[in-house]
């Protein structure tokens, strides 16, 4: 138990301590002058700067090792500071060996492996460390007055831009600095044509810092790198030939090219038609087989490019002022939905456009029954009769028919563009199917023999190509029947109904039926379903059912593994 003398001692020195805290919150630097400050005293004046640890006499391990955590170059303020001490501060900061009298050869590996550069605070390197200072860092070479010859060579072999830190570099050493890095040259005073070259060759940009270059040397930076180019002043016409034959951009940085050079950076790249201001009949050919549509960058062209644009592509149209009659139906005819950009188009070619792709026919203003007819009849692959319906009504849904049917194509390409996986094809086209079946029935209900009875127009062709009906597979309840030709082609399927006797055609919705086991047909027309694999190894649960033109095959949900009953799409 403590005397009262000593509890008395405390009560002072507690009463001090308190009163050196206030102080030192207030003013760290307060700390110089006091007699033994306890250690929460030194801790509070070390947080605020670890630099305050020159005030303190005798401070303890804890507060030294808080001091060189806080800021590695206190160590300069630590004297009879510990090896361990040292090399905690070297290793936080490889400069700090500065501050630390004679080192120990640990502390000079540790300082120069870390940070080449720290050889400049260490006296009288040996070899070894010169070596793993330039190892660690080239421009390290400037640090050591006295680098031998290999050494140097090592520096410039690392980067050549070690050269600007070495006086009178040797011929040696030069070569080998253009070599590593060409722009090395800019530190070379009057460099040899030889060393000029080889830079050239090694970043064709170095051409940058060669005075009054020959025409060899212009040459070979643009050869290295197109780009070059902007570098040269008044190139010649060869090299600005190589310059676009090595990077067809170089050409922005030419004035007034030459068709040859024109006609070498747009046939690697038509886009560059927009550097020239006024191309040449050939160089706009050129461009305009790329692309149509380079034709927007073309000031005034003639019908002879404005046709070969819409040849290429029909949607070019849109980017040429008045075109011709001539060069508005070749547009049309490229692609149907070049009509979009045509103003007031002819029948006839509203006709064309139709005939290249029948959803084109959205993009027009009331098509007449003509142009409809064309529509229809591509959809379906049969003649349709359309004299029968009002023309304002045919065009009306006809339209909203094809509409939908691209709104059903967006929607797949919609689900692929979000999910990373390709909308299966089948069940888009079985979609498509639904839409157009449902348009036909109802227009059929309507007008009755708008589309020509799909049996009716099968007989007609038995009549004229000697088709032979036979009976390829049977159930119990349904009947495969097909056309076989005297090559030994089947065509025209249809499912034939044992109760009700009646035949109706079959819409296999893309899938080859005939080429799957007949154990599998047999059970597709007992009613059951059967798992298809695609060409791409995914199965599909396969039926068969009802529809409103007679049957269709229907596929279900994809499924993970085959079974025996499996088959090809």
């Amino acid at each position: 138990m403590a005397t009262i003398t000593e509890r008395i001692k405390q009560f002072l020195n507690d009463i001090l301590e308190n009163r050196q805290l206030e102080k030192v919150q207030k003013d760290a630097s307060a700390i110089q002058g006091m007699r033994n400050p306890s250690e929460a005293v030194q801790r509070v004046v070390i947080r605020a700067d670890a630099y305050n640890i020159r005030y303190i006499s005798n401070p303890t391990e804890r507060i030294k090792q808080m001091a060189v955590e806080a800021d590695p170059f206190s160590i300069r303020y630590i004297p009879n500071a510990s090896e361990e001490l040292k090399m905690k501060a070297v290793t936080d900061l490889p400069d700090a060996i500065q501050y630390i009298a004679s080192p120990s050869e640990s502390l000079k590996w540790k300082a120069v492996q870390d940070k080449g550069s720290a050889i400049q605070y260490i006296s009288n390197p040996s070899d070894s460390l010169k070596w793993a200072a330039v190892q660690d860092d080239w421009s390290s070479i400037r640090y050591i007055p006295d680098a031998s010859e290999k050494l140097k060579m090592a520096a410039v072999q690392r980067n050549g831009l070690a050269i600007q830190y070495i006086s009178n570099p040797s011929e040696e050493l030069k070569m080998a600095a253009v070599q590593n890095q060409g722009s090395a040259i800019r530190y070379i005073l009057n460099p040899s044509e030889e060393l000029k070259m080889a830079a050239v060759q090694n970043d064709g940009s170095a051409i940058q810092y060669i005075s009054n270059p020959y025409e060899a040397v212009k040459m070979a930076a643009v050869k290295n790198d197109g780009l070059a180019i902007e570098h040269i002043y008044k190139p010649s016409e060869a090299v600005k030939m190589a310059a676009v034959q090595q990077n067809p951009e170089a050409i922005l940085f030419m004035e007034k090219p030459s068709e040859q050079v024109q006609l070498a950076a747009v046939s690697q790249n038509g886009n560059y038609i927009q550097a020239i201001d006024y191309p040449s009949e050939r160089v706009a050919m050129v461009v305009v087989n790329q692309g149509g549509s380079y034709i927007a960058a073309i000031d005034k062209p003639s019908e002879t490019i404005q046709m070969a644009a819409v040849k290429n592509d029909g949607l070019a149209i849109q980017y040429i002022s008045k075109p011709s009659e001539a060069v508005k139906m070749a547009a049309v005819q490229s692609n149907g939905y070049a009509i979009e950009f045509i103003s007031n188009p002819t029948e006839e070619m509203k006709i064309e456009a139709v005939k290249n792709n029948a959803y084109s026919i959205i993009e027009m203003e009331e098509p007449t029954p003509s142009v409809c007819k064309i529509a229809l009849e591509k959809m379906y692959g049969r003649p349709i009769n359309v004299a029968m319906v009002e023309p304002t009504e045919l065009a009306k849904k006809t339209q909203i028919l094809l509409n939908n049917l691209v709104g059903l194509k967006f929607e797949y390409r919609t689900v692929y563009q979000t999910y990373g996986k390709a909308a299966e094809e089948d069940p888009l086209q079985m979609s498509i199917q639904e839409k157009k079946d449902k348009f036909r029935t109802e227009m059929e209900e309507k007008y009755p023999g708008m589309f020509q009875n799909k049996t009716q127009s099968t007989q007609k062709d038995h009549n004229t190509t000697n088709l032979k009906e036979q009976e390829l597979y049977s159930s119990e309840t349904k009947i495969l029947i097909g056309d076989i030709s005297s090559k030994k082609e089947i065509t025209n399927l249809r499912i034939k109904d044992k109760i009700t006797g009646k035949t109706e055609p079959l819409n296999s919705n893309g899938i080859r039926l005939l080429d799957q086991p007949s154990e599998c047909i047999e059970k597709i027309l007992s009613g059951k379903k059967v798992e298809f694999t695609t060409n791409s190894g995914k199965g599909y649960l396969t039926g068969l059912c009802k529809t409103p033109l007679g049957w269709g095959l229907t596929i279900g949900k994809q499924i993970q593994s085959s079974t025996d009953s499996s088959a090809t799409l």
